[in-house]
């Protein structure tokens, strides 16, 4: 049986019963077009999993660079063009350092991580550097006078703001099960850097938080009965949990007024109140307390340091950092959350006293900076001489020592170089 071949088809003549001739056609499969190059980066900045702001940033300022160049293909451009497109944002359009490093960043992902282009001029490229500013700081009768202006769920927002140091994006997508009234914390679930954190709940806010979440949990029961009360889950919990976003604990605290359509799932949700309503009352009630400081809730530091207080102010978003001491009138806003198991404080050893005159002396001699365990008799000794308290632990050790065993040697030189190093790192 003959075949012939037309454009893009397969034809097979076929006889049948009735001798006319019916034509079988197969056609080519179709070819799937190129992914776009923002869609490339789109894709390739959620693989890594980057924050939705991260991607939306990134996507701008590349789509800014291909239009700076007549709309030419990064794969076509080098060194001198990210360069030329850098040096225009600076000059020209005088941005700040900052903005200018988040550029040249987004260009870097960009030709490392989507275009895979691996050339030295990617190294060699300079990033501005980054001047030190000083942070916009309210005093206490500054932020009193200003949550004292705001009403309903931005002022709740503003105490856990001040209070907790929240960032404003922390503060409204808290969820209910992030709230520990027992223990008087907060848990901060997906913060800067996709690090989760814990922080106290002020005393002031508890009882109005309370307040707010019955309102809040009487509206998620409203919803439950019109068929709606969904929200939506991080990453994939909505297929391991297919009924977890009707649940009461991952209900937002801060739920918007309206209500959405999904058109994925089909499901009506409540997305959290958007971070705009806070930041426009916020700017009102500045205004309206006449305080003449560019306050806004993008400085959260700003909204707890108070160098009034006397101390260096602390930072709320990094442990271990001092902060200004407490006062009397803090309590009511600032709660101290319980200690946790395992992480008492542990008081100092009587038996082992630090030897300061020594550690003068040593840095003297010029042994401050070695480490203790190197060093030798003869150089300890002038050390421990040097006051009556050295001289005498040091005898103890050494009628200990010389009597002694090997065992016992040892720990009496153990215990002879702990007290050196707290002499001189203390």
């Amino acid at each position: 049986m003959g075949q012939s071949r037309a454009a893009g088809t397969l034809v097979y003549p076929v006889e049948a019963s009735n001798a006319s001739t019916r034509t079988v056609r197969e056609s080519v499969p179709p070819v799937l077009p190129k992914p776009r190059l923002l869609d490339r980066v789109r894709e390739a900045l959620r693989v890594r999993h980057y924050s939705r702001r991260t991607e939306e940033v990134y996507v701008a300022w590349i789509r800014r660079y291909i239009f700076f160049h007549g709309k030419r293909h990064p794969a076509e451009l080098s060194g001198p063009d990210v360069t030329r497109f850098l040096n225009a944002l600076a000059v020209e359009r005088r941005v700040a350092a900052s903005t200018q490093n988040q550029a040249l960043s987004a260009l870097l992902f960009l030709y490392r991580d989507v275009l895979g282009v691996e050339l030295p001029w990617l190294d060699d490229i300079v990033r501005a550097k980054r001047p030190e500013r000083l942070p916009v700081v309210l005093s206490r009768d500054e932020v009193r006078a200003l949550i004292q202006r705001l009403d309903g769920p931005p002022r709740l927002m503003a105490y856990l703001l001040y209070g907790a140091g929240l960032r404003v994006m922390e503060c409204c997508r808290l969820r209910v099960q992030d709230v520990d009234f027992g223990t008087n914390q907060i848990v901060v679930r997906g913060g800067k850097g996709d690090k989760d954190r814990t922080t106290m709940l002020p005393a002031m806010a508890k009882a109005k938080l309370v307040g707010h979440l019955s309102a809040v949990r009487a509206q998620h029961q409203q919803d439950l009965a019109a068929g709606s009360g969904w929200v939506e889950l991080p990453t994939a919990l909505a297929r391991k949990y297919p009924q977890g976003g009707r649940q009461w604990v991952w209900q937002w605290v801060f739920p918007a007024t309206r209500i959405y359509l999904d058109r994925e799932t089909g499901q009506r949700r409540r997305h959290h109140l958007h971070e705009t309503i806070l930041q426009r009352e916020l700017k009102r009630a500045v205004t309206a307390a006449g305080i003449a400081k560019r306050a806004s809730p993008q400085h959260a530091p700003s909204l707890v340091r108070d160098p009034l207080a006397g101390g260096r102010p602390g930072h709320p978003h990094r442990a271990g950092t001092p902060g200004p001491p407490r006062r009397i009138d803090d309590d009511d806003l600032h709660a101290s959350t319980q200690p946790r198991a395992g992480r008492r404080p542990q008081p100092r050893r009587p038996d082992v006293q630090p030897v300061r005159p020594a550690a003068r002396k040593f840095m003297a001699d010029g042994i401050r900076g070695r480490d203790p365990r190197c060093l030798s008799p003869s150089e300890v000794r002038p050390g421990l001489a040097a006051t009556r308290n050295g001289v005498r632990e040091m005898s103890d050790i050494r009628t200990e020592a010389e009597g002694g065993d090997i065992q016992r040697r040892s720990a009496a030189s153990f215990e002879l170089r702990t007290r050196i190093r707290r002499s001189v790192y203390f």
